[in-house]
């Protein structure tokens, strides 16, 4: 037993002189990404929400690639200011009008889209973001509301958070954010 333990643990260190002398001896503009970086082009910034990711780039630089960027192209396109009729302001680039409703908050919910039993949908009104919204607009309710619950749930033991419907997924288990910090749901 101590023989295979002094067999590994000598092979181990062999090995990690091996590659920290290789990493040493290799210079950094022979690495991938230097010899690489000027076949990647950068991605557009532009309004125009993507169809399908470029066929040249899933050739030119594979499917993880081009996937990547069409996300990102995506991203950037619903992110993008825009006026109250929801049209992206051509005229602005993303960043430029901070105060102005993004391209996303004119869509409308899943609830409204994806009715039970693949009903059709009613004809729905015109999603209004709070930027835009005048005085009617403004008193319909969002459904949405932030729950400052950190003090409760610190004075809390954690049988009594398991008891707490409101801070339960569907499947009763409660959810964590990376901050340690439970979400709430109402």
């Amino acid at each position: 037993m101590k023989f295979t333990q002094r067999l590994v643990a000598t092979f181990s260190v062999i090995l990690a002189c091996l590659v920290s002398c290789g990493l040493w001896v290799l210079a950094p503009e022979y690495s991938w990404a230097q010899i690489n970086k000027n076949n990647v082009p950068t991605p557009e910034l532009t309004d125009q929400i993507p169809i399908n990711p470029s066929k040249d780039s899933i050739v030119l630089y594979g499917q993880e690639k081009a996937f990547s960027e069409f996300a990102w192209q995506a991203f950037v396109s619903l992110n993008w200011p825009a006026n109250c009729q929801g049209e992206p302001l051509q005229d602005k680039q993303i960043g430029e009008a901070p105060s102005a409703p993004r391209v996303w908050e004119f869509y409308n919910s899943p609830d409204e889209i994806f009715l039970p039993n693949a009903q059709n949908p009613r004809p729905i009104p015109p999603v209004v973001p709070p930027a835009c919204q005048t005085g009617k607009e403004r008193v319909q309710p969002l459904g949405l509301r932030l729950t400052e619950a950190a003090g409760v749930l610190a004075k809390a033991s954690e049988q009594e958070i398991a008891l707490r419907t409101d801070i339960l997924l569907p499947s009763r288990k409660s959810l964590i954010d990376q901050s340690g910090n439970y979400v709430i749901n109402e």
